[in-house]
């Protein structure tokens, strides 16, 4: 009875988990950054989590990302990516890309 009841309230808890939340495609817009901290970004998309493949397609089209330690310029980037939603560090909503399928170059600003 006891595992019984331990195993529904594992599955319960599963169920509604956020690390469920259903994948959906998105456009994925914004200044592509690496910050160290918190890692790759592209707007509200984090990019840490894919594969060395998916990387070559966003550097490809948008060149290597923009960090506070250099001097070049930074990128406004676009991907079409397969993503799930979850709450950064700071509480916001962020995007976790799970798979990338196109990306493009939007425009390249100076930091001065």
């Amino acid at each position: 009875m006891k595992k019984l009841l331990l195993t529904g309230i594992a599955a319960l808890f599963l169920a509604t988990g956020p690390a469920h939340a259903r994948p959906r495609e998105m456009i994925c817009s914004g200044d592509w950054v690496d910050m160290r901290a918190i890692g790759l970004n592209i707007g509200k998309c984090d990019v840490n989590s894919v594969s060395d493949d998916d990387l070559k397609i966003i550097k490809n089209a948008c060149a290597e990302p923009w960090d506070p330690t250099s001097d070049q310029e930074s990128t406004q980037c676009q991907i079409r990516a397969l993503v799930v939603p979850f709450k950064n560090q700071r509480g916001a909503e962020a995007f976790k890309v799970l798979r990338v399928y196109r990306a493009s170059i939007l425009s390249r600003r100076s930091r001065e």
